[in-house]
This record gives structure tokens, sequence and C-alpha cells, in this order.
């Protein structure tokens, strides 16, 4: 299941590029995301309630709503790539022998591992250290996925103009100040202020990496490069909750979040220096 989720991501961001002009791709992707978050926002409402009615229903409605996407996606008129490449005409080699590709992926990796303590660490410590509900952590996710939903689109419309460097620093910057404040917060507010920074590192910084990704590729072997692109998010979801709550059980809470600023500030100063990386169609030596 996982390996078919990796596959269609990287499918739909292949598509995504192809399909978006280089000036524009931000925006696609800063869309794409918005589809995803706002099935984010309304699915997990959705299948709590039906939970409720009965947890067979919420199976039928899932095959439902798969099999009508299906539906739509081949019944209605719709125009991918209208070429393909030979793949005898494709570099031999790993992508990975490209150096640009190979400093990306390390330099994005810290950021990740920082970022997805949202879905381990973080709802521990709102529970058993502040001693708030579950409940929370949930309205807190909904609070992230909505801003997302009605923010992110117009955001990359008043950043696509910023180099590369500047928008993936930025968003990575953003990102690690909103969790490593995770340190200093004692209150709901406080919680909800780290939320709203990290947040918005967020709107910037995945929306540039993934144009990024695409701008660095050969129009040849884009969904590779995007395929280690979202290899990285798998490492890093693998990797940064386990050494996560390896940190929080052993030395707690506040060594966790102020450990996550060093280890963030890594693919700050690695991303700030990708200047001069994202001319469309560079060659690669493979």
């Amino acid at each position: 299941m996982r390996r078919r989720l990796a596959l269609l991501v990287t499918a739909t961001m292949a598509l995504v590029s192809h399909l978006a002009p280089t000036e524009r791709r931000r925006q696609a992707f800063a869309l794409n995301r918005l589809a995803v978050n706002l099935g984010m926002s309304i699915g997990p409402t959705l299948g709590g309630f039906l939970a409720d009615v009965s947890f067979r229903s919420l199976f039928w409605v899932d095959a439902a709503t798969s099999f009508l996407a299906g539906v739509v996606l081949v019944v209605v008129p719709f125009r991918g790539p209208q070429h393909f490449h030979d793949p005898a005409a494709l570099p031999s080699g790993s992508a990975l022998r490209d150096r640009k590709l190979l400093y990306a992926l390390l330099a994005f990796l810290p950021v990740l591992l920082v970022f997805f303590q949202h879905v381990s660490t973080m709802p521990l410590f709102l529970v058993e250290d502040l001693g708030f509900r579950a409940s929370v952590f949930g309205g807190l996710f909904t609070i992230n996925t909505l801003i997302i939903v009605f923010s992110e689109v117009r955001v990359n419309t008043l950043t696509g103009h910023w180099p590369f460097a500047r928008s993936l620093a930025t968003g990575a910057f953003l990102a690690t100040v909103g969790f490593s404040a995770m340190a200093f917060a004692r209150s709901l507010p406080a919680v909800v202020g780290t939320v709203l920074v990290w947040t918005a590192g967020e709107m910037i910084l995945f929306p540039s990496a993934a144009a990024y990704f695409s701008e660095i590729s050969p129009p040849s072997r884009r969904g590779e490069y995007l395929g280690y692109y979202t290899m990285v998010f798998g490492i890093a979801f693998t990797a940064g909750p386990w050494l996560g709550t390896v940190v929080l059980e052993q030395w707690g809470a506040v060594v966790l979040w102020a450990l996550c600023f060093p280890v963030g500030c890594v693919s700050v100063w690695a991303l700030a220096r990708v200047s001069g990386r994202e001319q469309a169609a560079v060659s690669t030596a493979l």
C-alpha cells in the first residue's frame, strides 16, 4: 500500500511539473498540496462520523470515492503530456551520480527529520508534558491544514519570484524555529503560535522544494528525480519519529525541541547555497 502511494505521489508530481510552466511550478505544487490538505481536513472528520455509524460503511464509502475518482479521470477530457521519451535515449547510470541531486537530497533531510516530529513527539508532548486532551492535537492539525488550504497558493504566488535559495532557506528556517520554540511553550496560545510559524515554513518550503527538484532534473528523468525527492520523505518519516521519541524519553521535551534548532539549521545553511542550481534543463554528468 505504501509503495503504491509513493508511486502515485511521484507520478502526480511529475505530471504537475510537465503541465505547469517553469515560472508557475511553485504555485502549481501549492495547488496540488491544497487538494491534499483539503482531503486531510475533511477526511478524518467524515471517517470518524462513518466509524460511529458503522465501520463497514467507512470502507464502502472509501471504495466508492476511489472508484468515482477513477471514473472522473477516465471520462473527463484531460490533456496530459503529449510526448513520451524514448527509453533508449535516457542517460545511463543512477541519477544519484548527479551531484546537484545528491546535494539537494542531503540538504533537505535534516529539516524533514524536524518536521515529522509533528506526527510523533508533538502529540506526546502536548498530552504527557502539557496535560492537554488528545483532541487538542486534532484541533491544531485542523488549524494547520485549513491555513494551507486558504493561504498556500497565495503565499507561493507572492514568493514565486524568489530565487530557490531564498525560498528554501526561508521555509526551512521558519519550520525550524516553529518546532524549536515549543521548548518555551507552556500554554495553548503559545503552542498555537508555534504551529502558525512552522506552518508558514511548510507552505514556502515544500512547493519550492518540489519545483526545485523538477528544475534540476532532465525532462526525460523527471519522474526518477522526484521519486528520490519523495524517498527522502519516507526516510525522514521512518527515522524522525523514532529519533525524536528516543530523545524525548531519555532527556525530555526541552532537550528535544532545543535539538531541533541545530538540526534544522543544517538544512537552512545548506539550502541557502543552492543558488545557481535552478536553471531549467540542467545538464547532468551521469
